[in-house]
């Protein structure tokens, strides 16, 4: 038996990947590579290629930061700065812009804000990069910070956490702009700015008004800027001040429109115009200058100069005219209301019946009220207003219902004014007003009407009308006397 060997070879070929995870960090063509003990090293080779940065010291979950591109500024510099924010593994809803809350700076925002995954000493963040305009509002030694980010973090609850962030304090220098070398015609301008000058139209007549437009565009304070200056060499020209214009379509950007309106035929040009501002990277003033523009101007049978026509407009404040001459007839003939008598009598009425009303709405909320005064009042015009009703009923001869009434008027008048309870009340009553400072013949008089009320209502005697009237008068009396007391 022949025995056949087969021999098989099997080729295993491996696939070695090398993978280098880069990490980026605000310098292009520069990259780290991470290794997964949290550490971050260099290889040699990529070292060589693409360079070295630095890393930024992002501890925690959450982390917030503020470069700045220089530590010295000037004041009235508008110098660009970024807030990052660096979320770890954490959810975290309706991120606000940073604040800032520090009188030496202002903090604006400059452009809409970006967001990025990046992976630092093995951590994976979510990181927001706020591009603001940091401008300093005092001079000298000044820490920068900190500045706040408030994020708001949901729970297990359903409701969300408010957790602030803040930025570390920088140290940071800034100086007043300098004296020395600075122009007369200085406009106010901190950055780095351009001019640019155009003029419509260029061929005119005589009166006829021509637009300067200057465009000042630029990084710096624009808000602030004057207005570029006209050579002051404007023979045969009427020059108006320059007015600055709303320019919402172009930001870092803003306009002057001139009106310059030529009086001789004889004026060929218009500038040349000139502007001055200090750039904080030079620390020196710049003086820009656009060359003079060309018109053409042609003469006008119509143009009279201004000299001789005092009615022409003012086109630089007004851009109304007015088409009438003489403008007597709109107004009212004969004397003004101002200057009329009643005209003030009627706006001192409207006066004092507002005062009145006013008065009446705190008068009837004091009689509401609780006090010992407003007590007093209260039960003094519902006696007043009962005794009307009382002597009514003595001259229709009905005693009994006369000396109930009278007797109601007066239980309720002490138990109001001193807050005692009206039922039941007796000729004892006295011993309490005695320790109120109520005088002891007013007293007496009180003991004697209850005694007197006592002896007719329960001993059935008989009342006479002279009895009813003294008895009328000693309650009237008593009333007349507590509204004094």
């Amino acid at each position: 038996m022949k025995t056949t060997n087969i021999h098989h070879k099997i080729w295993i070929i491996y696939c070695i990947l090398i993978c280098i995870p880069f990490y980026c960090w605000n310098a292009p063509q520069k990259a780290l590579a991470a290794e997964p003990n949290n550490s971050l090293t260099v290889d040699k080779f990529i070292h060589e290629a693409l360079g070295s940065i630095e890393l930024p010291q992002v501890q925690g979950p959450l982390y917030l930061e503020c470069s700045l591109p220089k530590n010295h500024f000037y004041l009235g510099e508008r110098v660009p700065a970024t807030v990052t924010l660096y979320v770890g593994n954490l959810v975290v809803n309706n991120v606000d812009w940073p604040t800032l809350s520090q009188p030496e700076f202002m903090l604006d925002k400059n452009g809409n804000y970006s967001e990025q995954k990046l992976r630092i000493n093995g951590r994976s963040y979510q990181v927001i990069k706020f591009p603001c305009l940091l401008s300093p509002l005092q001079t000298g030694s000044l820490q920068l910070g900190p500045i706040n980010e408030t994020l708001y973090l949901p729970t297990t609850t359903g409701r969300q956490r408010t957790t602030n962030v803040t930025t570390d304090p920088i140290r940071v220098r800034v100086s007043d702009l300098p004296s020395q070398g600075r122009p007369e015609n200085f406009s106010g301008g901190v950055g780095n700015f351009y001019l640019n000058v155009s003029a419509t139209p260029h061929q005119v007549k005589l009166g006829e008004p021509i637009t300067i437009r200057m465009a000042i565009s630029g990084s710096g304070n624009l808000q602030v800027v004057s207005a570029p200056l006209l050579n002051k060499n404007t023979t045969g020209l009427k020059v108006y001040p320059a007015l600055k214009k709303a320019d919402s379509q172009t930001a870092g950007r803003v306009i002057f429109e001139q009106i310059v309106i030529p009086v001789d035929t004889h004026a060929k040009q218009v500038g040349p115009f000139s502007f001055t501002y200090f750039n904080p990277n030079s620390g020196k003033y710049n003086h820009i200058v656009s060359p003079a523009l060309s018109i053409s101007v042609k003469a006008n049978a119509n143009f009279k100069n201004d000299e001789q026509n005092p009615s022409t407009p003012d086109l630089a404040h007004s851009n109304i005219a007015s088409i009438k001459p003489n403008l007597d007839a709109i107004y009212p003939s004969g004397q003004l209301w101002v200057q009329m008598p009643c005209f003030w009598i009627w706006h001192l009425i409207a006066v004092f019946l507002l005062l009145g009303a006013i008065f009446y709405r705190k008068y009837t909320q004091f009689l509401q009220s609780d006090s010992p005064r407003a007590r007093a009042l209260r039960s003094s015009n519902l006696a007043k207003e009962q005794m009307a009703a009382v002597q009514n009923l003595s001259e229709e001869g009905r005693y009994d219902d006369f000396l109930d009434q009278l007797h109601q008027i007066l239980r309720e008048f002490l138990a109001e004014r001193y807050e005692l309870a009206a039922a039941g009340m007796t000729g004892s009553v006295v011993g309490i007003l005695s320790q109120k400072g109520v005088p002891p013949e007013i007293l007496q008089e009180i003991q004697s009407f209850f005694e007197q009320y006592d002896s007719h209502r329960f001993a059935h005697l008989q009342f006479q009308q002279d009895e009813a009237i003294q008895l009328l008068e000693k309650v009237k009396q008593i009333i007349a006397f507590f509204d004094k007391f």
